[in-house]
């Protein structure tokens, strides 16, 4: 059976829900009367039709509900809409849609029978144009009349019908959050199941650096004694049916769900730490660029690019981690910004000394590189330290390059550093000439070379990549060893 062209399959998260409103309100003074609002009163609503209820989400957005009669055939469900039903003309678009899907309920076979788990959703976007999808309770799932793509419809790629079932019910988790406090509630099961993840998630977070849960774990303990509280609250209850604490659950429950998702949660190949790609990519970034990226920036570069690939392993971002790289990133990019000036500043030595060396000169340009993009860098990424949904994400696809991946990012990085070590030793090489331009040669040839050396020692010493002659033999030695 042929459905309407009009009529336009949805899911929640397209919702303009947190969008600018299309039209904006202007306060003014009203006229209080007398025992206005007091329980005396009968109230007197706007006009409003019997069929549609009025309730107000707990965030204050006003939504109408209407709970269809059971026909003969045993089908009916209920209808909820964020149209304002107050208005006789937003009612006027609502009824025919409302009577066009009953009558499509009844012919098509396929629709499931009435029970008290059946919702549906309605949006009259025009005259000619309604948006729909039905949402199954019971099943935790939305449906539509007729077979349509995920792609069609905004949802995630997955890889078999049991994690396509996973992006079904996380859109039921943000329709129940949008519409809480129409319907019975939520059976106290799913409230223990939540607290089960938070218990989990917070311990994995403890033990692990990788976890993929998307709470770290103080945040966990923030949470879980405030589902503790709702659990109180319903001690005697059947179900959990108050507004607050059902949006509460669904929230909670739709971004546990979306990690489930990225995670392929019970597939076969699923993803334990963060850090590791479990989806093949057609991607093919170039690696010829790396040693040259790195030596021009000293190594510093490294860093950064191991970090940054780490944060979006298959274009996924954990917000808690992307904030806090950011973080180290702007206070490490302060901090260099800082010393440079410092030494900057030091340069007036060499003025003072009637120095006008290529070296000090050198020193100088790159203590003002360094100074100027920590500056740069600071003011770019500064606003970005706020941990929201797709903060993240939307920020590393958007200077991601599809032939270097993060590589040009990470030489951005990496100049403040890179220029404040490059002017550091050539400051401290002017200054070195400076003490020994006037020793002769004889003398001069061993302070270099004790210099030479212990620069060499150090480096031998504190870098992390291994060793040469007697370290590197040590080392060997001591591997087999510890194989026997």
């Amino acid at each position: 059976m042929a459905i309407p062209l009009t009529l336009i399959p949805c899911i929640p998260e397209g919702s303009s829900r947190y969008q600018p409103p299309s039209k904006r309100v202007t306060p003014a003074e009203r006229l209080i009367s007398p025992a206005m609002f007091s329980s005396s009163l009968e109230p007197l609503p706007m006009y409003e039709p019997i069929e549609w209820t009025r309730t107000v989400h707990p965030e204050g957005a006003v939504y109408f509900y209407m709970n269809q009669p059971k026909s003969d055939d045993g089908r009916g469900f209920c209808i909820v809409t964020d149209d304002d039903a107050q208005e006789p003309s937003s009612v006027s678009r609502l009824a025919p849609w409302v009577a066009t899907i009953t009558q499509l309920t009844r012919k098509h076979k396929s629709f499931p029978s009435h029970h008290p788990h059946l919702e549906l959703y309605l949006r009259v976007d025009e005259e000619d144009f309604c948006s729909y999808y039905f949402v199954d309770r019971k099943a935790k799932t939305i449906f539509f009349f007729e077979e349509h793509s995920s792609l069609e419809l905004g949802l995630e790629s997955t890889v078999s019908d049991d994690h396509l079932r996973l992006s079904l019910e996380r859109q039921f988790w943000i329709h129940t959050e949008f519409f809480p406090c129409h319907f019975g509630g939520l059976a106290k099961g799913e409230l223990d199941e939540l607290m089960g993840q938070f218990r989990h998630g917070s311990i994995d977070q403890i033990t692990s650096l990788s976890s993929t849960f998307p709470y770290e774990a103080d945040k966990c303990l923030e949470i879980i004694p405030v589902l503790e509280s709702i659990r109180q609250h319903h001690l005697r209850a059947e179900n959990i049916n108050r507004g607050y604490d059902v949006a509460i659950i669904a929230r909670f429950a739709s971004v546990l769900m979306n990690t489930r998702i990225q995670t392929h949660y019970g597939e076969r190949v699923c993803r334990l730490d963060r850090h590791v790609s479990i989806i093949a990519s057609e991607e093919d970034e170039i690696q010829w660029t790396k040693p040259i990226i790195s030596t021009l920036t000293l190594g510093f570069s490294d860093l950064h690019l191991k970090k940054l690939d780490d944060l979006f392993v298959d274009s996924y971002v954990y917000n808690q981690q992307w904030a806090r790289r950011i973080q180290e990133c702007v206070r490490e990019w302060t901090y260099t910004g800082v010393a440079a000036c410092v030494l900057l500043a030091l340069h007036a030595l060499f003025i003072t000394l009637d120095v006008q060396s290529t070296l000090a000169k050198t020193s100088a340009a790159f203590s003002a590189i360094s100074i100027l993009s920590a500056a740069l860098l600071v003011l770019r990424h500064e606003s970005l330290e706020s941990i929201y949904e797709g903060n993240g994400y939307n920020h590393l696809s958007s200077i991601r390059s599809d032939v270097i991946g993060f590589q040009g990012v990470a030489l951005g990085f990496a100049i403040p550093k890179a220029t404040l070590v490059i002017s550091l030793f050539t400051f401290l090489s002017q200054g070195l000439y400076l003490l020994l331009k006037d020793v002769d040669l004889v003398y001069r040839l061993p302070w270099i070379t004790v210099v030479g050396m212990f620069l060499w020692i150090f480096n031998l010493l504190t870098s992390p990549t291994q060793r040469v002659f007697a370290f590197r033999w040590f080392n060997r030695q001591k591997a087999e060893t510890s194989m026997a």
